[in-house]
């Protein structure tokens, strides 16, 4: 998913440089989801004196603004990825690989027990923690 201009400016965003540039980091990284640091790194590839600081804070308004989701950290940071479809995670605890799950597993379960307790889900979140192929060999789990 790559966001345009208008879609920026529909949600009451000014259109930046910066900001373009997080969200085509995002948009055509290999793996969907990146740390702050990582998106920092990148950014300087295609504008050097971008500052870590002005990329954190266009995370933190991005996210605010719900172009972006901000995802738990396992061990090295927040995550970011595009808000662009409601999906889930399947986590490696060695290398944090996050793979998306494109269904959601809870949605009647969620729904039912909020009607139930007459509370209003915003949004929600799963993630599976594990081990991928490549690290669960010679891990020990227990």
């Amino acid at each position: 998913m790559t966001l345009n201009s208008e879609e920026l400016q529909a949600k009451g965003c000014k259109v930046t440089p910066q900001r373009r540039l997080i969200l085509d980091i995002l948009s055509h990284s290999e793996s969907h989801v990146m740390t702050a640091e990582e998106i920092v790194n990148q950014a300087r590839e295609t504008q050097p004196n971008i500052s870590a600081s002005t990329v954190y804070r266009n995370l933190g308004t991005l996210t605010e603004l719900g172009l972006l989701k901000r995802l738990d950290s396992v061990g090295e940071g927040w995550r970011y990825e595009l808000n662009s479809n409601h999906h889930h995670h399947l986590v490696c605890l060695k290398c944090h690989n996050t793979v998306a799950i494109d269904f959601c597993p809870m949605n009647r379960d969620v729904k039912e027990l909020a009607e139930k307790s007459g509370f209003e889900v915003a949004d929600h979140s799963f993630e599976i923690k594990g081990y991928c192929t490549n690290c669960k060999v010679g891990t020990k789990r227990g």
